[in-house]
């Protein structure tokens, strides 16, 4: 028959359990101070950030917050976060937070510029600039052709190049790359066009000594776009050529690369390409 505990012997248990559980404790404790805290150099990491790795939009502060110690892959103006374009631009009250803005719509002046320049650095030769008078006056110009568009020119002192095209919509690109496309039938060892062929806008567009040019476009009224960029100096200088203007040129048969103004096509005539895209040049 066993004899019932003494309280002596049941304060011995507890003290012999409590020694052997005391360097687990003592670990366990050990490990917990080792845990990293959710922040570092005092910039505190908004917790949204742990979701912005699995497809969900993080939080504005996070973006911002974990930048500004540089520890992070993101920085707060880094080129190398792309927002989807449908964020558009972030109204943060004058503070960059590193969201992306979406480029502007290219201005019709800057694209009759590059398409212009593209050609003439492709030779060397120096950049056109826009200028607001030469604007002015191919507007002008245009509003006054628009009724019918007929493929006049204004027979101004600036060099001219006038284009009309059937559609309802022409870039300015579109209208400089069909001009262009006349360097094909441009030879530069005699300074002439091929054979029934014009060239005289492209050798505009690459005039080395014309520096100014001013462009516009109108709807017509008759149906189709009509367009017209000026240029000063002007080109196209007889006996003289796009590449050295000051050395005087002349051929055995006289040619100069001015074309001249191709016959409208006859009315309700169904338009080929090339007069679907008709133009002329000074």
């Amino acid at each position: 028959m066993q004899h019932p505990r003494t309280k002596t012997q049941i304060l011995a248990i507890f003290i012999i359990l409590f020694i052997q559980l005391l360097p687990i404790v003592i670990a366990h404790k050990s490990q917990d101070s080792q845990v990293p805290l959710p922040y570092k150099g005092g910039h505190h990491l908004h917790p949204s950030h742990h979701h912005g790795h699995h497809g969900q939009k993080p939080s504005h502060s996070s973006l911002s917050e974990e930048n500004l110690d540089g520890s992070h892959e993101l920085p707060s103006n880094s080129h190398h976060h792309d927002p989807s374009p449908l964020q558009g631009s972030h109204d943060s009250g004058g503070q960059d937070k590193g969201w992306s803005h979406l480029p502007l719509p290219m201005s019709e002046e800057d694209e009759f510029l590059i398409a212009h320049n593209k050609y003439r650095s492709k030779l060397g030769h120096p950049p056109l600039s826009w200028d607001v008078n030469l604007a002015s006056f191919a507007q002008w110009w245009a509003n006054k052709r628009s009724v019918d568009c007929e493929m006049l020119h204004s027979r101004m002192d600036y060099g001219e190049n006038i284009f009309w095209g059937a559609r309802d919509h022409w870039t300015p690109t579109e209208v400089v790359d069909l001009w262009a496309g006349e360097g094909n039938f441009y030879n530069p060892e005699t300074n002439m066009c091929q054979p029934d062929q014009m060239c005289g806008h492209y050798t505009q567009i690459i005039w080395t000594t014309s520096s100014k040019i001013g462009c516009s476009r109108k709807k017509c009224q008759t149906g189709g776009v009509f367009v017209i960029c000026s240029y000063d100096p002007p080109g196209n200088i007889r006996g003289s050529d796009p590449f050295s203007p000051q050395r005087h040129r002349t051929s055995d048969t006289g040619i100069s690369p001015l074309p001249s103004i191709p016959p409208p096509p006859s009315p309700g005539e169904a338009p080929s390409q090339s007069k679907h895209a008709r133009f002329t040049a000074v």
